[in-house]
């Protein structure tokens, strides 16, 4: 590097102000990067986002601040000050007709089984715990993992029927689902909890949680903030429509207003859009082995009904499961029960979560027809009476989340192998890594991709360093 070139500050364009985007270019800015940040929408903050509407602030979709990476958690905390508020964790799981608490612990569990469903949770436990087939029974999915770890008769009953409304069908689904999810691993490990009163060995259930007092899109907005007070720039509307490539080197972008970006030799691109939104704009095309696995990695996409409704409270609870299919929501959560400054006192609003594909005919559904559903759906758990709602919306997500099914890592890899072969790009993130994890992982993807950035290692190394972020715990 010559000394004009040590002389000037190197540029990182970073596609996208969610979580993830934004934790990279505020971690560059502060290490004297020239940050430019461009968002497709009209908005920061991607799914981490709180808009208005009609007197209250909600959020998109459910969220907590709870995470085991100190230091991420530090840095929230800091951000927010007295603005991130500590409440007490409460969400139930409705089974057999009766609210019980979740995650579900045993003994809770069987006072809502009915009789026969007892004696056959009962009896296949002991047989899972003394069968030595069941020790070297092979695990290849999902499935396979919670029939050995509990018996099939709780999978059947119980665990398939929540996966499959929530991810599709479970032998489709890799192991990783399992160990990133599952509370406890085996029945060993819930009778020592249960009846010995012994703590789990790791970490997957928060009893508090942290919330921004004002909405989870206070994080995105305080990094804005941050970033800005360094000289960084955040544009929003502006998304890229041709990717010019040249010698393994992305060097020049052109936006969506005509205008172009020239990336130079010592400059960064970030991505965290959707890797085929992604490739779809690059000027050439990926070979055989990238297209095919780039087509084979499935997302979750999820439809977001909003209802007002004119009482205080609906429930107590932060968010309460539905597994049952007759239901149409999977997960209902209370907005003001996370923060009580969102809302107005006198009336709440609840979010229903409609999980999804985009080819499933109730992704066409009809904003009325959908609605008109979840209310008689709500009125059959005994939550909500027609008469009670005022107003109501939704809100599309096409791109929720990815779906870790059994041919995902072998996929996820061939993809990122395509987008490494280009020595100043990097795609991380939900969308951008398909990497499935809450506001403060995505954070952590952010400063794990800048620290490797501005530390100049080779980039041959970046390979070793992203596998970091396939270790994220999802935090019940």
């Amino acid at each position: 590097m010559d000394s004009n070139t040590k002389d000037k500050k190197r540029k990182a364009v970073v596609l996208g102000a969610g979580a993830t985007g934004l934790a990279a270019a505020w971690r560059l800015a502060q290490n004297d990067f020239n940050v430019k940040v461009f968002e497709k929408e009209d908005h920061i903050g991607g799914q981490a986002w709180t808009f208005r509407h009609n007197g209250f602030l909600t959020d998109l979709g459910p969220h907590k601040i709870f995470s085991n990476l100190d230091y991420v958690m530090n840095v929230i905390k800091d951000l927010l000050k007295d603005d991130l508020i500590k409440r007490k964790k409460r969400s139930r799981i409705l089974v057999n007709g009766k609210y019980i608490n979740f995650p579900v612990k045993p003994k809770e569990m069987v006072t809502v089984l009915k009789p026969w469903q007892g004696v056959r949770v009962i009896s296949n436990f002991l047989f899972t715990i003394m069968s030595p087939d069941s020790k070297k029974a092979e695990v290849n999915n999902y499935e396979d993992w919670i029939i050995k770890h509990f018996g099939r008769v709780m999978y059947e009953m119980f665990v398939r029927p929540t996966t499959e409304k929530i991810w599709g069908e479970s032998h489709s689904l890799g192991v990783e689902l399992a160990e990133t999810r599952i509370r406890v691993p085996n029945i060993k490990e819930m009778f020592k909890e249960v009846v010995l009163k012994k703590k789990p060995g790791r970490v997957v259930n928060a009893e508090t949680f942290f919330y921004p007092r004002y909405g989870i899109g206070m994080i995105p907005d305080r990094m804005c903030a941050k970033l800005k007070e360094l000289g960084g720039t955040v544009k929003c509307g502006i998304y890229p429509v041709e990717i010019k490539t040249a010698e393994g080197r992305v060097n020049r972008i052109k936006w969506s207003d005509g205008t172009y970006e020239d990336i130079g030799k010592d400059d960064v691109l970030i991505s965290t859009i959707p890797k085929k939104d992604f490739i779809d704009i690059m000027d050439s095309s990926p070979d055989e082995d990238t297209g095919i696995a780039l087509s084979s990695l499935k997302e979750r996409s999820i439809i977001l009904v909003y209802i007002v409704v004119n009482r205080p409270f609906v429930t107590s609870d932060n968010w309460i499961f539905f597994p049952e299919k007759e239901i149409a929501f999977n997960r209902l959560f209370e907005q003001k029960n996370c923060s009580p400054f969102m809302c107005p006192e006198d009336r709440t609003i609840i979010c229903l979560e409609v999980t999804c594909h985009l080819d499933d005919p109730v992704w066409r559904t009809s904003v009325n027809d959908l609605y008109n559903r979840v209310v008689e759906n709500l009125k059959t758990v005994g939550l909500v009476r027609p008469e009670d709602i005022v107003d109501h919306f939704q809100v599309k997500l096409p791109h929720a989340y990815p779906i870790l099914d059994i041919y995902h890592k072998g996929n996820l890899e061939t993809v990122m192998e395509y987008f490494d072969r280009y020595e100043n790009l990097y795609s991380i993130g939900r969308q951008g890594g398909s990497i499935y994890g809450g506001v403060p992982d995505c954070m952590d993807m952010g400063f794990i991709t800048a620290d490797f950035i501005i530390s100049e290692r080779p980039h041959n190394q970046w390979k070793a360093e992203r596998e970091r972020f396939n270790g994220y715990i999802v935090i019940d």
